[in-house]
């Protein structure tokens, strides 16, 4: 898959996450970061670094690391328009937004370009290379993408092959958002039935006398609604 480029002054999905829970916290252990994204203390320092571009490109104050914590001391007015990024798009990156994309049309098959375009606030050209990138994956699995004109686009092939490429798309999301809540989010899944979905899964549990952790029940949870 093609990963693009990151442009100036954008936050991808992780960075804003990160930005805003230091933001809420003010002061927070590395060890509650790592903890709460999943991530190594490499993985955590870089992505620091990289809010850090952003914050100080942006002109304000930057996160500094005191000990094992890190800081984001701010004046109140600061504070506020980094709020306000909140409401602003989120940045996908290429390869976040083509697992997205074939995750959308798996589950409702009725996206069109220019429906996909506007969701993910990126030209046309940019989706086509998107679905280019996309078709070459889903070949290599014996899947297929079409278009349709009044409905847009599809998967093509075998059942099991079509499973088989969103379930390992779902797992390599799942490794940067360990519950899928964002994914829940842009997939537009409604929120009673994930959550109806989710006790099965644990009344499941209790029936076989096993432990599910929190991850595995969000995987599980989503492998059945998208099914």
């Amino acid at each position: 898959m093609d990963l693009g480029e990151k442009g100036r002054g954008q936050m991808d999905s992780m960075m804003h996450r990160i930005l805003l829970f230091i933001l809420n916290n003010q002061s927070i252990s590395a060890h509650v970061l790592m903890e709460e994204f999943y991530l190594s203390k490499n993985q955590l320092d870089y992505r620091i670094g990289k809010v850090n571009e952003f914050l100080q490109e942006k002109g304000f104050p930057v996160i500094i690391k005191s000990g094992s914590y890190y800081v984001l001391d701010i004046k109140k007015k600061y504070r506020q328009e980094i709020l306000a990024l909140e409401k602003a798009p989120v940045y996908y990156t290429a390869e976040e937004r083509q697992i997205y994309i074939l995750l959308l049309i798996t589950l409702y098959e009725k996206f069109t370009l220019s429906g996909l375009a506007q969701k993910f606030r990126v030209s046309k050209n940019t989706i086509l290379t998107d679905i280019k990138n996309l078709k070459i994956l889903a070949n290599r699995n014996g899947v297929g993408i079409r278009s349709a004109r009044q409905t847009g686009y599809y998967l093509h092939g075998k059942e099991i092959e079509i499973r088989k490429l969103w379930t390992n798309l779902l797992k390599k999301e799942q490794e940067k958002d360990p519950t899928l809540l964002q994914s829940k989010s842009v997939l537009m899944i409604e929120h009673d039935l994930i959550n109806e979905v989710s006790l099965r899964v644990e009344q499941l549990e209790k029936k076989m006398n096993v432990s599910f952790s929190e991850i595995k029940v969000s995987f599980l949870s989503m492998i059945i609604y998208l099914s």
